[in-house]
């Protein structure tokens, strides 16, 4: 009887061990698949906004909306306020602050403009390659709530997809095709 109690207890390490080992590989995983999902969604909004002539990057579908050029200078904008409020840094030379407005109209120059988004998101995948397990579990504030690192990167992640629908939809209304989704006939 004896030897159906070590059995049990070492099944018991086992189990334990095995799921500590799984939960460090899924939040490595994790990471991981943050990364992808931004180099995806900076690939789409890159290829977006160099197809997008010049002329057009003050375009905006009404009053008091943000222009095309304006929505990739609050994408990249977002990608800072994601590294900042992550415990990350953001470089002296981004001349960074939380004035959304000041940020997203800072310049209607289409090279400039991709320029700055190209670093945030090299910025932002900096970032999202230095997590640690500890990180992605840390506990911060996030607009007067509590969050942890790794639901405020998948919202991060969130919000910059909702830049590209905006993004292609203005690029659209424009009669611009996205390049990915131009016909290969």
């Amino acid at each position: 009887m004896q030897h159906v109690k070590y059995i049990f207890m070492l099944c018991l390490v086992i189990l334990v061990y095995s799921n500590s080992r799984a939960q460090i590989i899924n939040q490595k995983e994790l990471a991981d698949e943050f990364s992808g999902q931004m180099k995806f969604v900076e690939s789409r909004l890159i290829q977006l906004a160099e197809a997008v002539p010049a002329e057009k990057y003050n375009w905006r579908p009404a009053d008091a909306v943000r222009s095309i050029g304006e929505v990739y200078l609050h994408a990249a904008f977002g990608n800072y306020i994601f590294i900042k409020m992550s415990g990350g840094t953001v470089p002296d030379s981004v001349n960074f602050d939380f004035d959304s407005k000041k940020w997203d109209t800072q310049t209607t120059d289409k090279s400039k403009i991709i320029d700055i988004l190209k670093t945030s998101f090299a910025l932002a995948l900096d970032r999202i390659k230095s997590f640690t397990d500890e990180d992605l579990n840390k506990k911060i504030k996030v607009f007067g709530s509590e969050s942890t690192v790794r639901n405020f990167t998948i919202s991060m992640i969130a919000h910059t997809h909702e830049h590209l629908g905006q993004s292609i939809a203005y690029a659209r209304a424009n009669s611009i095709v996205p390049p990915w989704s131009k016909s290969s006939k």
